[in-house]
């Protein structure tokens, strides 16, 4: 079964660094360096697809999920909540339905 949040952090490691930026912004890159001790194998795309999943300015947002995140500028995010932290216990919840929903695939019982 593939690893999803909380055995890969990256919501609250990109959180908790936007915490500690002016202004709670930064470009991906700087995430994607301070996040390097998991050797990611692709960090830039990771982190970008991790803050897109809860910022409403991408294209293929689902509004069920928190807004935690702006799109300043291209590749570069804000946390919206700066300076304080968002809550992010949903994150578990979602990442047991993931795995719940690949099982039944895998057993063929699709929803």
């Amino acid at each position: 079964m593939p690893k999803t949040y909380p055995d890969l952090p990256w919501l609250d490691a990109s959180i908790n660094f936007l915490l500690k930026q002016p202004r709670g912004t930064a470009h991906v890159d700087k995430i994607a360096d301070a996040l390097n001790r998991w050797n990611i194998s692709d960090p830039k795309n990771t982190i970008v697809r991790t803050l897109n999943t809860y910022c409403s300015d991408a294209k293929d947002y689902k509004r069920t999920r928190p807004d935690l995140f702006q799109r300043v500028e291209p590749n570069t995010f804000r946390l919206r909540s700066f300076p304080e932290r968002p809550d992010t216990r949903f994150a578990i919840n979602e990442a047991m339905r993931v795995e719940a929903e690949q099982f039944l695939r895998e057993l063929g019982l699709d929803i």
